[in-house]
């Protein structure tokens, strides 16, 4: 009977431990849900990931998505790397391209910590501690949510 009293209070104060870890740790992120649109309609199956100062290939991201059915894609990041960093998403699309062709966009937009309490560019929510934007996508280079123009380039698909 003793052991049973001991091995509860045991597994109560993991609990605890198991708790107060998890919620620390999700503090340390913020998350960032961007929507891409092609001619304001979701554009859907998007390759987005995101790199700190430059990027060079997939495998050297800091993460990497795929929009959803609704051209969601979601990222968590660690807030230190916001704030202290340059990151720079990149795009894989084929929006306003024909299959026959074979290209891809591929567009490099530079966030800046600055605009993420922008309002007209960035909707913040302290309470989730999430980022939100919208980016149109385009064949000509546009103003992105971030406060700096989407560089984008014609590739050939291989």
């Amino acid at each position: 009977m003793y052991y049973l009293f001991k091995i509860q209070y045991f597994v109560i104060f993991l609990l605890i431990i198991f708790v107060s870890c998890k919620n620390g740790g999700y503090q340390n992120f913020t998350r960032i849900e961007l929507l891409l649109q092609c001619d304001y309609e979701p554009y859907r199956n998007a390759e987005v990931s995101i790199f700190k100062y430059k990027w060079y290939k997939n495998d050297e991201a800091i993460v990497f998505g795929i929009t959803n059915y609704y051209g969601v894609v979601t990222f968590d990041i660690q807030k230190k790397l916001i704030k202290n960093s340059q990151l720079y998403v990149w795009i894989n699309d084929k929006c306003k391209t024909e299959r026959r062709k074979k290209l891809i966009y591929k567009r490099k937009m530079f966030i800046d910590p600055s605009y993420f309490t922008n309002i007209f560019s960035i909707k913040k929510n302290p309470i989730k501690d999430s980022l939100f934007g919208v980016i149109p996508l385009s064949e000509e280079p546009i103003l992105g949510p971030f406060g700096y123009h989407i560089l984008s380039m014609k590739v050939k698909n291989s």
